[in-house]
């Protein structure tokens, strides 16, 4: 990993809120942001996974392929929110579109790559 690029201190695609460990709050201004620039309601209470990746079977795609998979579990009950940007086999981008439709408000995807998008951070339990 490159840590001076991937650095959330230095990071250009964080600004204006990059943080360090002394300022982790700002995370919550960043996790607002993904939550908006995806489509979600921002809600700071809810946990937001994000995900990108190659839509291929040997990212472990086929593990959120269908919406009543287990690892979907939270999203499904929408005590979760998970944002997914990526794109590859036509199968799986077909099949989390489908997942998209069904979970909508809960589970957007944006077939694609984007650099600055891969690089906000998501927060599950405070984490990156």
């Amino acid at each position: 990993m490159d840590y001076d690029s991937w650095n959330p201190a230095r990071d250009a695609a964080l600004y204006p809120h990059n943080y360090d460990c002394g300022s982790l709050g700002r995370k919550k201004l960043l996790k607002a942001r993904l939550q908006r620039e995806a489509g979600l309601a921002a809600n700071a209470d809810v946990p937001l996974f994000g995900m990108v990746t190659r839509l291929t079977g040997q990212k472990g795609v086929d593990l959120i392929d269908r919406p009543e998979r287990p690892a979907l579990r939270m999203v499904r009950e929408g005590s979760a929110r998970l944002v997914l940007r990526g794109s590859g086999e036509g199968r799986y981008e077909e099949a989390l579109k489908a997942v998209g439709d069904t979970l909508k408000g809960r589970c957007p995807l944006r077939i694609g790559f984007s650099d600055a998008y891969a690089r906000q951070p998501s927060t599950a339990t405070g984490g990156r």
